[in-house]
């Protein structure tokens, strides 16, 4: 080969080096790009669940006081009317064992 021609393949040779080395490096930040993006995305979402957790529960808290009263009463309401219904049974019972052995109710 000549001195010439020597020149013409070392320039190819650099070129094809100095774009393997770039394509290389491109690679290499769109791999990086990407895994910080899906870092950044992953953290995003925790703390936006945390967020909407913390918000619903408070919520929900508020709005749970207000059905645990409705309960209450509702369930007050049901003792006394079980407490009136229990003493009516208690009663008509007590006449018909008062019947059954023949004692006479006052």
């Amino acid at each position: 080969m000549k001195n010439g021609e020597n020149e013409v393949v070392v320039a190819v040779v650099v070129v094809v080096v100095v774009v393997v080395v770039v394509v290389v490096v491109v690679v290499v930040v769109v791999v990086v790009v990407v895994v910080v993006v899906v870092v950044f995305a992953r953290w995003t979402a925790l703390i936006s669940g945390i967020a909407y957790g913390v918000t619903r529960y408070n919520y929900l808290a508020k709005r749970e006081v207000g059905i645990q009263k409705h309960e209450n009463e509702v369930r007050e309401q049901y003792k006394k009317k079980k407490a009136i219904q229990d003493e009516i049974n208690m009663k008509a019972e007590m006449e018909a064992l008062g019947k059954e052995a023949g004692v006479v109710a006052k």
